[in-house]
């Protein structure tokens, strides 16, 4: 897999492409075939060491992005089908408390 991950911190100069084995989906997780992506504040944000978010080198900064569900973990129950689907970042997560 070859995915745009932070290399450093301080602007989009930081973000780096590389290759990295490919990812398997795990207990109740969706693996995502990413089609579409683009790069926000929020994603900036990040690049530069604040708000919300992973603040770690490696991480894909991604909060926005489209694409079809390539894989899915044991306990997955919906979404299994190759649809398209567009996750997106948000501090509240159903079922979980924010």
């Amino acid at each position: 897999m070859e995915a745009y991950r932070i290399d450093s911190f301080g602007s989009v100069d930081g973000i780096l492409l590389r290759s990295s084995e490919d990812p398997r989906p795990g207990l109740r997780e969706v693996l995502i075939r990413v089609r579409a992506t683009s790069l926000n504040y929020r994603d900036l944000m990040v690049l530069k060491g604040g708000g919300r978010g992973p603040t770690k080198h490696g991480v894909i900064p991604l909060s926005d992005g489209a694409g079809e569900v390539a894989a899915v973990g044991e306990g997955v129950t919906r979404n299994t089908s190759p649809t398209g689907l567009a996750p997106i970042s948000t501090g509240c997560w159903r079922n979980t408390p924010c």
